[in-house]
């Protein structure tokens, strides 16, 4: 009867072993997949398998013809939209990021990030990059160009929302 029951101690302790043991895997499993970036976009594409469509209300501020030259500032409404599964985004603009030229996305806190690199002339001077952030808490919409010589100018500012596409 004895050695019955300490069978049984014996058995329930490998048991128990096994399970904390078990447990410790899925937790550095799951330690693991959480390490960084890609694994919150990863998460983020597991969660929108469609991504987000936004539709934005922006300020524009447009320099004319240089970047020393009064700015046209008037407000328009552009479409955004983000890919968490390619990681990419876009929105309807007039630079380096398009809906047929996506820039990478990043995560950042709250804040989607989206760059692409570019080379090309406007305002007097060479553009290297285009780029765009919106925090998904506040909606805030924030456009800009990365100037050769290492300057930012911000062109457009606004809000987001998401966007439905009909039937409802």
């Amino acid at each position: 009867m004895k050695m019955k029951r300490n069978a049984i101690i014996v058995v329930a302790a490998l048991g128990l072993m096994l399970l904390v043991a078990l447990i410790a895997y899925q937790i550095g499993l799951h330690a693991a997949r959480t390490g960084g970036v890609a694994a919150e976009l990863d998460a983020e594409a597991a969660t929108h398998d469609k991504g987000l469509s936004l539709i934005c209300d922006l300020r524009v501020s447009m320099p004319r013809a240089d970047l020393d030259s009064p700015r046209e500032n008037y407000t328009q409404m552009f479409i955004a939209g983000i890919d968490f599964a390619s990681r990419s985004g876009w929105y309807q603009g007039q630079f380096a990021i398009s809906e047929t030229r996506k820039g990478t996305v990043t995560t950042e806190g709250t804040t989607l990030n989206v760059r692409r690199p570019a080379m090309f002339p406007r305002f007097g001077v060479m553009v290297a990059g285009e780029a765009f952030s919106l925090n998904r808490e506040t909606g805030e919409f924030r456009q800009s160009l990365t100037l050769q010589d290492g300057r930012t100018m911000e062109l457009m500012s606004g809000y987001c929302g998401r966007f439905a596409k009909a039937p409802f």
